[in-house]
């Protein structure tokens, strides 16, 4: 996609889409009144990886700490699945096919409540039944 392109989508669709400004970066997001289903109010998210809030921007600040770049972003550039919640990645997670199960890391120095740990496992079993019935 050409850049004139997306900033004519951007243009076509202004009323979907909020544009905010972070220490002098530009970011869009999609307005939460038009909100897609999966993202819930709570706001707990499992994301896959190469997920467009990572790969999309250079600047990664707005969602990941630096200290937590080098366990997410490997040296060879692959970008593992993470763990938002509250718009900030927590942490990462992977399939184990092995196990047929969501297997979840959340080292990232982010205190989650009971109720957030509690919502991430709980869509970690439905993402569980997601990859089940689809072998």
């Amino acid at each position: 996609m050409m850049v004139s392109e997306a900033r004519r989508g951007i243009a076509l669709n202004d009323f979907f889409i909020e544009r905010i400004n972070i220490e002098g970066q530009v970011y869009w997001f999609l307005d939460p009144k038009v909100a897609f289903d999966f993202i819930e109010k709570s706001g707990e998210v499992l994301l896959p990886a190469f997920d467009e809030m990572l790969c999309g921007y250079k600047d990664k600040s707005a969602v990941l700490s630096l200290e937590n770049v080098k366990s997410t972003i490997l040296r060879n550039g692959i970008i593992r699945p993470i763990l938002v919640v509250e718009s900030w990645a927590v942490g990462t997670w992977k399939w184990s096919r092995n196990k047929e199960k969501v297997v979840l890391d959340t080292p990232f120095s982010h205190p989650l409540t009971n109720e957030q740990k509690n919502s991430i496992k709980n869509k970690a079993k439905k993402l569980e039944v997601f990859y089940k019935t689809k072998n």
